[in-house]
Formats: structure tokens, C-alpha cells, sequence
């Protein structure tokens, strides 16, 4: 995939997971109030996605997760320690992890973490490589393990739920954002 398209994808995520709620759209100040026909929160209008209209996803909306992971590659639910959901994935050769958190009684979560751990035949020297790629990359963030593996991870907050086309692109950053770390790390 050419550069500026990743890119391209990578700012939409930024810009769509970290405004703020409530933000004015361009052009609108905050104390503009939109006119009865500007779709809003208490306007949807018939264009705007809404929780259930099938463009919004929400963090409970596991089958809808599940179904766009698969078009990346394989991926099964089950559950972890805590019984909170967890999905398990592979995209081009590389496992990962979803997991589920800020949930209420293993249900209706506000957001989701991607992992991916790394075992390598010879340890990294130090934390230089990992201090590297947090420092020069954006996106994911990597670490050492308990036992010393690399690893990165990826926060989405789904709290009110995001376009299904934007966790594509977080699905599409995330399996480039791996292979990157791969080569990183001499995996």
C-alpha cells in the first residue's frame, strides 16, 4: 500500500478517536447551535449513522469486530481470564490479540486493545530498540514483556462508538503497524 494512503488512513483514525464530543464541526463555532434540519444529536437526520444503523460500531458490537478482523485474516472469539471478550486473529503470518475492556458484567465494553507479542530467538539487547520505535512512531506502542519478548499495542475507546469505516482503517494501520514492528525487531 503506497505511503500517503497509509497515511492518509492513519490521520483519519487520529482525527475521528480524538476529537472531542460535542466538537464544532469546521466553519460552526461551539455555541452555534445547528438548525433543525443540521443532523445532530438530537436531529440524526436520515444520513447520520446511529448505534444499530450498521455504521456505528460500538465495542459490544463484537460480531460486527469480528466481521471486519476477517477480512484480514482469521479470527475466533473467545474469552479471557476475566471472562470479557477476546479475539484472537492472525493478519499475513502475524497473531494478535483483541481484547475487551471497561466492560460491565463481560458485556457492553467501552473500548478495545490490540496486541501482538513477538518471540524471539535471540533477545533484545536492552531497550533501545523498543525506546526507537516508541520515539519515531506513532500509533502503537511497544514494550518488553515479563520475560522479555516485544510487544505493541494499539487503543481504540469505542465508548460511542466508531464508523465502520474508521475501525477498518484502525484494522488496515494495525496489520501494517505489525509487520513494521516485525521488521523492527528483526522477527
Amino acid at each position: 500500500m503506497h505511503r500517503a494512503v497509509i497515511f492518509k488512513a492513519i490521520l483519519a483514525v487520529f482525527f475521528m478517536l480524538l476529537s472531542p464530543a460535542g466538537a464544532a464541526p469546521p466553519g460552526q463555532s461551539k455555541t452555534e447551535s445547528p438548525g433543525p434540519s443540521t443532523p445532530g444529536p438530537d436531529n440524526p437526520g436520515t444520513d447520520t449513522p446511529g448505534p444499530g444503523s450498521g455504521n456505528v460500531i460500538l465495542a459490544s458490537d463484537i460480531d460486527a469486530i469480528i466481521d471486519i478482523a476477517k477480512g484480514y485474516g482469521s479470527a475466533t472469539l473467545s474469552k479471557d481470564q476475566r471472562g470479557d471478550p477476546l479475539i484472537k486473529g492472525r493478519i499475513e503470518g502475524y497473531t494478535y490479540s483483541i481484547f475487551f475492556y471497561d466492560c460491565e458484567d463481560h458485556k457492553n465494553c467501552k473500548s478495545i486493545q490490540f496486541h501482538s507479542g513477538f518471540k524471539l530467538n535471540k533477545k533484545l539487547k536492552g531497550l533501545e530498540s523498543i525506546n526507537d520505535w516508541n520515539r519515531d512512531k506513532r500509533w502503537a506502542k511497544a514494550y518488553l514483556d515479563q520475560v522479555g519478548d516485544p510487544c505493541i499495542e494499539l487503543d481504540v475507546q469505542m465508548r460511542y462508538g466508531v464508523a465502520r469505516d474508521t475501525l477498518d482503517s484502525v484494522f488496515d494501520v494495525w496489520s501494517y503497524l505489525m509487520k513494521e514492528f516485525a521488521k523492527h525487531i528483526d522477527f
